[in-house]
């Protein structure tokens, strides 16, 4: 791009502040981000913690750790990045942001969550690494090596209700922050699932491997309503665990269900369609669930 270098810390001349803020978001993948921030805030709360400064603290610090862990995958990818049409005009593929500063932003992200979180505990700081080490050292790379990386990378998302649990001064292996931790965990599969049926091509021009590569779309549109259906199954353990118990809450839970199952319907199609249907109905189901559990103690 004419005028524009790539070591600078600049975006393009042209773009002013605003620009800039929007660049970052989509860098860090901030709705990504505050979906960890939420879920870490949920295990704060399941932990028995009131609503107070302690809460705001804990999701920034969160908040801040998963943008930094989301820009440093932006780093190690955006040569792929570049490759397909969904990724390709993400800011370091466009040179809207330097790489120079895309490091020097994920290096202050990451060290203030870190330290954000070391406030509440060893155990809060600890977890938070492990998410890094997990999703940049382990998850990312795997996926350029097999289309079950899928998988072990579930546990990236499944880590933040424990932090916001421990934050809170509880033994990590209780059942109420497990069930939680479960169903976080079966949930991140069928939603990278429905984005696999939804950019296959782009996948496949990026040199990712995925299923729909050897199932076939439709084998992977079964195997997808599988795990649907043990998602829908696992919901059981929310009032197993006493976490949401009011009719009231029971009767939404059920409602997110059917949601969540009647986005699987076209996954029945002789032809597919392209899983957007599944896709949202994955992502509302996790919204209905998370905001019950907020808003369980109001509804009892």
């Amino acid at each position: 791009m004419k005028g524009y270098r790539l070591d600078s810390l600049a975006v393009l001349p042209a773009e002013g502040g605003l620009s800039l803020l929007r660049h970052w978001a989509v860098l860090t993948k901030l709705p990504i981000a505050l979906a960890s921030a939420l879920t870490a805030l949920i295990g704060y709360r399941l932990a028995g913690s009131a609503w107070g400064g302690g809460c705001l603290a804990l999701a920034g610090a969160t908040l801040l750790l998963a943008m930094g862990a989301a820009g440093l995958n932006e780093i190690q990818e955006r040569a792929f990045d570049a490759q397909m049409e969904r990724t390709r005009h993400r800011p370091l593929p466009c040179g809207r942001i330097s790489l120079a500063g895309a490091w020097i932003g994920v290096g202050v992200l990451v060290a203030a969550g870190l330290g954000g979180l070391a406030c509440f505990g060893l155990g809060p700081a600890l977890a938070g690494l492990l998410t890094l080490v997990w999703y940049n050292g382990v998850y990312t790379p795997m996926k350029r090596r097999t289309p079950w990386a899928v998988l072990p990378g579930a546990l990236v998302g499944a880590i933040p209700p424990f932090i916001g649990w421990m934050a809170a001064g509880r033994w990590p292996f209780e059942a109420s922050v497990l069930a939680f931790g479960l169903l976080i965990f079966l949930w991140q599969v069928p939603h990278f699932w429905a984005l696999v049926l939804m950019y296959r091509q782009d996948y496949a021009r990026g040199g990712f491997p995925t299923l729909d590569q050897r199932l076939s779309g439709r084998g992977l549109a079964r195997l997808t309503f599988v795990w649907i259906l043990l998602l829908a199954s696992a919901s059981a353990m929310i009032p197993v665990a006493g976490l949401v118990l009011s009719p009231m809450g029971l009767t939404l839970l059920g409602l997110a269900n059917l949601i969540l199952l009647g986005g699987g319907r076209e996954l029945f199609l002789d032809e597919p369609r392209e899983g957007r249907a599944m896709f949202h109905a994955v992502n509302v189901y996790a919204l209905m669930v998370a905001a019950l559990l907020l808003l369980e103690p109001w509804l009892r």
